[in-house]
């Protein structure tokens, strides 16, 4: 009841338009309930509640695609809330509660108003994805579609159904077939200090791919898009798959933090 002390336990960050309070990590927090699937702290601010506990130092933003219904998607860590275009939710055993099944034709979903993370700062992009069909899969797309200006994240058939990231003549792609049914987190990380796209590191599950890659083009992504996830702003070959949670750092992630994400999410 309203008014009534409370204490419970959470892994997510719990926030406010005015205060954070932090990540719960296990630790108890103390709070009143109103009977709803959130809590109320004190000065009157409504939080969610529950989730893994992820590494969130340089965590800008992150989407659990497990609502289950709506045409939207909420950026738990910021304020990049997206849009569902024609993607439908779906219920899997390999994740808890719900998933956004992509059907390869034209199912996607638009980052309303952020162009992601452009230019040459480093970044780590980490995305749960599940499918059967061996074909390319589009999973992030964002930039320009001219030299260095390009920021696409995809699954490449010609080469064996392999994470790949590319930047408009230049690309780096792994060894490891991805397109065998089960859950993967597909890593892409950027470093500090990077200038190219060959520089990159790709992990499936948090252990690095052996790395290869055709030209090696200068890296400068551009402002000029919204970020997409399950089709590009200029290709083909949407997503024929499923999604389950992305998320996106300013930083590069070493493989111990990948590790961490990986066991935290699965």
């Amino acid at each position: 009841m309203p008014g009534e002390s409370h204490r419970f336990t959470t892994n997510r960050r719990l926030k406010s338009n005015t205060k954070e309070l932090g990540w719960g990590g296990g630790r108890d927090w103390q709070s009143d309930i109103d009977g709803n699937s959130e809590i109320e702290i004190n000065s009157g601010s409504v939080f969610p509640w529950g989730g893994p506990n992820i590494p969130t130092e340089g965590l800008v933003s992150y989407w659990d695609l497990n609502a289950g219904s709506g045409n939207s998607i909420t950026d738990i860590e910021g304020s990049h809330d997206g849009s569902i275009h024609n993607a439908t939710w779906a219920t899997d055993s390999g994740r808890d509660g719900s998933v956004l099944q992509f059907d390869g034709g034209n199912d996607y979903i638009v980052l309303n108003g952020w162009s992601g993370i452009t230019g040459t700062h480093p970044r780590t992009w980490a995305i749960w994805f599940k499918s059967g069909s061996s074909r390319d899969h589009r999973l992030i797309s964002y930039g320009a579609n001219t030299t260095g200006n390009k920021y696409d994240i995809r699954i490449d058939d010609a080469n064996g159904d392999v994470l790949r990231v590319e930047n408009a003549s230049g690309q780096k792609y792994g060894s490891v077939d991805v397109i065998d049914g089960q859950w993967h987190l597909l890593t892409v990380v950027f470093p500090s200090g990077g200038s190219a796209v060959h520089d990159h590191s790709l992990y499936v599950d948090a252990t690095l791919d052996s790395n290869t890659g055709g030209g090696n083009q200068s890296l400068n992504t551009a402002t000029s898009t919204n970020v997409f996830f399950g089709k590009s702003h200029w290709h083909g070959d949407d997503t024929k798959g499923r999604i389950g949670a992305v998320y996106a750092y300013d930083r590069e992630l070493s493989q111990s933090t990948i590790q961490t994400l990986y066991d935290e999410t699965k």
